[in-house]
């Protein structure tokens, strides 16, 4: 009788056994996995938009610049931009060729140039810059005369920044802006 109250109670004891055990860890496991690329992903989105927005504020810097200064100076150096766009020169840049192609498609424009406007920033179609994260950019700069509202001539900027750093340069930011040269 002892004995099989002994049997009794051990049968009725229950606790987790193994297939319980490997069951709770495969679930934990996969819940943990889940965790661990939700972080991921927001770490790269982090990253992304860090870029994005130092971009940004390099392209407004661009733009900046072109505020700053009268209608007839808006313009890039006639050198730096025949330079940019021949090929076969050491400069030439297929990238800014087939953006320039894309913005004509878009809206036909005639470059603006200047002459001996120099190396200064506002006068390069093309420069790398160094952003405020410390990593290299490329702007690429369009200064266009588009005819809008009939004759009206808009003196058109459209600034694209690049990441260099990545094959096929991809484009991070555009910023587009438009000065007239008053009544």
């Amino acid at each position: 009788m002892v004995g099989q109250v002994r049997t009794r109670i051990q049968q009725e004891e229950s606790g987790f056994g193994i297939v319980e055990l490997v069951v709770a860890c495969v679930v934990i496991t996969v819940a943990l996995l889940a965790i661990a690329a939700a972080f991921e992903t927001g770490v790269v989105s982090i990253r992304a938009a860090a870029n994005r927005t130092v971009a940004a504020k390099l392209a407004n810097a661009q733009v900046e610049r072109y505020a700053a200064l009268a209608y007839t100076s808006i313009g890039l150096d006639a050198t730096s931009l025949t330079n940019t766009t021949t090929s076969g020169n050491p400069s030439y840049s297929s990238t800014y060729v087939s953006d320039r192609t894309a913005l004509n498609a878009i809206k036909s424009g005639t470059d603006v140039t200047i002459s001996g406007c120099g190396t200064a920033a506002q006068c390069l179609p093309t420069q790398t810059v160094t952003g405020t994260d410390n990593k290299s950019y490329m702007l690429e700069t369009f200064v266009r005369d588009v005819v809008s509202f009939g004759t009206w001539t808009e003196r058109v900027i459209t600034v694209i920044v690049r990441n260099p750093n990545v094959s096929g340069t991809p484009e991070i930011f555009r910023v587009t802006a438009g000065f007239d040269k008053g009544p």
